[in-house]
């Protein structure tokens, strides 16, 4: 079977499967089209309420020293509504594992709260260790950004006088990275 068939053939059983499971041609075509953006550098907006919001940095503190993450440039997209095919004996190692079933195996750390108005996301924990130097991967919806850098020692932003609303949790991931689930936010790509 030469290459052309092939992706014939697989793209015919893609649009058979998105007709059973009830997809329409838009969400055919919506899938298609994020799935064209894997793996680019996006910015990190959230819808929160009524209002768009432009995540730029991460704080993590223990109340006397600050880890800080900030990613100015945003983030690599991934979409997550997908299945699952990083288990599959023999190919699973190519699939990137879904952020849902990294973030149910990861081990728990701290709430998240969110400063809108200057781009912020906050975490508060009792010891810092063995964070700095963690990549973050952040999932919002059914999207998620591993963002640029990684938690490195440093100040903390100025502060507004404006109140953190919590927004998410935080884990640490079996691969080593830092999870931050935003489960009230919606993704805007």
């Amino acid at each position: 079977m030469d290459r052309r068939t092939f992706f014939t053939a697989l793209t015919g059983a893609g649009l058979g499967l998105g007709g059973g499971l009830g997809l329409g041609a838009g969400a055919l075509q919506a899938q298609s089209n994020r799935q064209e953006r894997i793996g680019e550098r996006y910015p990190v907006r959230v819808r929160d309420g009524g209002g768009a919001v432009l995540l730029r940095q991460m704080l993590v503190t223990d109340g006397t020293r600050a880890l800080v993450l900030d990613w100015p440039s945003g983030g690599l997209l991934f979409p997550e509504d997908r299945v699952d095919l990083s288990g599959v004996p023999g190919v699973g190692g190519v699939f990137r594992t879904p952020f849902r079933r990294r973030w149910v195996e990861a081990r728990p750390l701290a709430p998240v709260s969110m400063i809108g108005q200057i781009g912020l996301l906050m975490a508060r924990l009792p010891d810092l260790s063995g964070l700095s130097g963690r990549g973050v991967t952040l999932g919002v919806e059914d999207v998620s950004w591993d963002l640029s850098g990684a938690l490195r020692p440093g100040n903390p932003p100025m502060m507004p006088r404006i109140a953190a609303r919590d927004v998410g949790a935080m884990r640490l991931g079996a691969d080593g990275r830092v999870l931050v689930h935003l489960p009230q936010m919606y993704a805007l790509t």
